[in-house]
C-alpha cells in the first residue's frame, strides 16, 4: 500500500513538475519572440538614425560650400556728420563697416557688387534734421525709396527691398538732389544687407 501511494505521489510530482516546465517553455517562447521583435525594431532604429545622420551632414557640407554674403556700414563715424545738398543725386557711402563678410561691399564707394548670383536682402535707414530723401539702386535704376519733408523734429526713415541679382550687378544708395542726410556718434543712417541665399544657372 506504502509503495503504491509513494508511487502515486511519484507521478503527480512529475505531472506537475512537467506542467511547469511546459509553461515556462512557453514563457520562454514568448521571451524570444519579444527579443527577436525588439532586435527587429533597433535595427529599423538604426537604419533611420543612420539615414538622418546622411542627412545632417549633407546638410553641413552644403551650407560649408554655400558663400557667405553680409554686410553693414553706418554713414557716420565719431562726429556729427552732413552731407548734402548736391546739385544732382550723389552716391552715399557708409565707411564705418560694422561687418563685411564676403567683401562684397566696398566702403570707399558705398557700392555692394554681387559675387554670387542669388537672392538678396538690403535695408537702409537715413537720418536728418532738414529735409531729406533718396534711393536704393540697383545698377543706378531706383528700387525703393525715402522721402522726409523735415517739419517739426529730427525724423529717421527707412526701406528695404528683397533682390535677385546677377553677379556683377550693383546696389547702392543715392541722396536726391538738393537734399540732406546727417548721422552722429549714434549712428542712425545705416546700409545693410545679406545673401539669403543662391541661385543656380537654371533656376
Amino acid at each position: 500500500m506504502t509503495t503504491i501511494t509513494n508511487q502515486l505521489s511519484c507521478e503527480l510530482t512529475l505531472h506537475t513538475v512537467l506542467r511547469e516546465l511546459g509553461a515556462m517553455g512557453e514563457r520562454l517562447e514568448t521571451a524570444v519572440r519579444a527579443l527577436e521583435d525588439m532586435k527587429v525594431k533597433m535595427e529599423a532604429s538604426k537604419s533611420q538614425v543612420s539615414t538622418l545622420n546622411t542627412a545632417v551632414n549633407e546638410l553641413k557640407r552644403i551650407n560649408q560650400e554655400r558663400p557667405h554674403v553680409a554686410f553693414s556700414a553706418t554713414l557716420g563715424g565719431g562726429s556729427d556728420v552732413k552731407i548734402g545738398p548736391f546739385n544732382k543725386d550723389y552716391p552715399l557711402v557708409f565707411r564705418r563697416v560694422l561687418i563685411n563678410i564676403g567683401n562684397s561691399y566696398n566702403p570707399s564707394s558705398g557700392m555692394f557688387t554681387a559675387l554670387v548670383r542669388g537672392i538678396y536682402h538690403f535695408t537702409f535707414t537715413a537720418f536728418d534734421w532738414d529735409v531729406t530723401g533718396g534711393s536704393l539702386t540697383k545698377n543706378g535704376q531706383k528700387i525703393v525709396s525715402w522721402y522726409d519733408n523735415g517739419e517739426g523734429s529730427a525724423k529717421s526713415s527707412s526701406n528695404s527691398a528683397t533682390l535677385m541679382l546677377e553677379v556683377g550687378e550693383q546696389v547702392n544708395v543715392m541722396l536726391w538732389k538738393g537734399l540732406h542726410i546727417s548721422d552722429n556718434v549714434n549712428h542712425y543712417s545705416s546700409f545693410s544687407g545679406f545673401l539669403l541665399f543662391p541661385m543656380k544657372e537654371n533656376m
